[in-house]
């Protein structure tokens, strides 16, 4: 009787293992495939909670027990019943509504960041290629929690980007991350996730120059258009090496650059490939070409001189009404002819930050004959700049100096003669305007619509980015 009812249990034990065994496993008859049978496992979890209190910690390289103080001091432990699997406050951090002790409080609350921390972790190797996110099977994770996830992980902060914008994304520049750490009070590992974010939407970036670099980067990152256009200006800048760091750009705060980037590719980029971080070749070539032309002789400078000249003494400089706010992010038109003030475009309106002073309406007064005197006196050397810096373009060693020289070799001199904010602006619009091959006497210039529309999309570049830093280095 013992034996049998031994080997009652063992069948029992057998019959029960076969049957744990049918809840993993499904079993399904194809019949195109006479008849096999594929085996797969069946994975029955909860949706992933992700308290976004802790996950900005997170990101902000906070560790456990930092977050949990920050999280008792910020009073919130409030559950959301938004359904969305994105939490204010998870459910373990409301234990303070519990009755509990402060010390069993704390406690909850480390466990429940650190559960939390791990899954991040977990989650990073997939932030860092997001298309794999959405076809991950070890968390279940809604879109809109997949959005939120990496929208927020490829977050920049400007303080970072203002000491690494023009520097190039080597690992040696990575392992000097700590001074720059150091001097904007970004803990390292937020910085070291700023870089190598950064340095991998620059790779996918140059693997394929010639395509609109928002679109590859929404298409590789699936981050928004906005996000992606800012990704897309300070891989331009690290592209052409700006060189930012000088003691005379100081001044000047990412944002700064941020809104010259976008100038620059909104007019010296390639009008047939939007959104490309490369400068248009045909647009080098014809400024590096006028340059030769325009200072031939002495006597089409001349001419240059007084038509510009009879300009200021005929039409009144407006008066500056008042400076387009820093967050305006209006792409504007490359003009067919010049204009008083620069258009706007609605088809890519995150791509190109480019806000410029506003010129209000045509009032104003003749500019003083002292003054256009000095004007006169210096107009040679201005021309000159401009032409030395359109050249400079096709030259990558000269073209990252290009703030500085606008600054010494522009807004300097203009300064000097005592020149307004709107004379300045009307200075370059000027030169624009009065640009006439034939009166000029270059009708041996080939191409010479070519010429003409390529100096005026380079001096609009060059009008948007002087008069910003002329408003705010000489008038601030």
């Amino acid at each position: 009787s013992s034996g049998i009812n031994a080997e009652y249990g063992v069948f029992k034990k057998q019959k029960k293992e076969e049957e744990t065994t049918k809840l993993n496993m499904e079993e399904i008859n194809l019949p195109s495939a006479g008849g096999s049978k594929i085996l797969f496992d069946v994975f029955v979890s909860d949706p992933l909670i992700i308290d976004q209190f802790v996950y900005r910690a997170w990101l902000n390289g906070l560790n456990e027990r930092e977050t949990v103080v920050r999280r008792q001091a910020s009073n919130n432990f409030s559950p959301s019943s938004s359904g969305s699997g994105l939490d204010s406050s998870s459910s373990g951090l409301n234990a303070r509504n519990m009755g509990l002790a402060p010390a069993s409080v704390s406690m909850l609350l480390l466990h429940e960041v650190e559960d939390q921390y791990r899954n991040f972790k977990f989650l990073e190797h997939m932030l860092e290629n997001p298309p794999s996110l959405s076809s991950q099977a070890t968390f279940q994770l809604s879109p809109a929690i997949q959005r939120y996830l990496i929208e927020n992980y490829y977050q920049l902060e400007d303080g970072f980007l203002r000491e690494l914008i023009g520097k190039k994304l080597t690992p040696g520049l990575r392992r000097d991350l700590g001074e720059i750490s150091e001097k904007t009070k970004i803990r390292l590992n937020c910085c070291h996730r700023f870089f190598d974010n950064l340095r991998r939407v620059q790779k996918v970036v140059l693997q394929d120059i010639h395509t609109s670099a928002v679109d590859v980067i929404q298409q590789n990152f699936m981050i928004t258009k906005e996000l992606a256009a800012k990704y897309t200006r300070t891989v331009f800048m690290c592209f052409h090496r700006f060189d930012t760091g000088k003691k005379r750009l100081q001044f000047l705060s990412y944002a700064d650059f941020d809104r010259f980037a976008g100038i620059l590719m909104a007019n010296w980029g390639d009008p047939l490939r939007t959104g490309t971080i490369e400068i248009d070749s045909r647009l080098k070539d014809d400024v590096r070409d006028l340059k030769a032309y325009l200072l031939s002789t002495k006597d089409i400078t001349e001419r240059y001189r007084k038509l510009v000249k009879t300009r200021f003494q005929t039409i009144p400089t407006p008066t500056l009404l008042s400076h387009v706010p820093p967050s305006s992010t209006t792409m504007p038109q490359i003009p067919s002819s010049p204009s008083t003030t620069p258009t706007s475009s609605p088809s890519i309106p995150a791509l190109y930050s480019s806000s410029s002073p506003s010129l209000g309406s045509a009032s104003g007064s003749i500019m003083h004959e002292q003054k256009l005197k000095e004007l006169e006196q210096k107009f040679k050397h201005i021309l000159k700049a401009l032409l030395s810096i359109g050249a400079n373009i096709s030259e990558s060693k000269e073209f990252k100096n290009i703030f500085e020289d606008m600054i010494d070799s522009i807004a300097e001199p203009c300064r000097r003669i005592g020149m307004s904010l709107q004379e300045v602006d009307q200075l370059i619009l000027h030169i624009a305007e009065v640009f006439d091959l034939f009166v000029l006497d270059l009708l041996g210039l080939k191409h010479r619509q070519r010429f003409a529309l390529s100096w005026r999309r380079y001096l609009e570049g060059i009008r948007l980015v002087l008069t910003q830093m002329y408003a705010q280095f000489f008038f601030t």
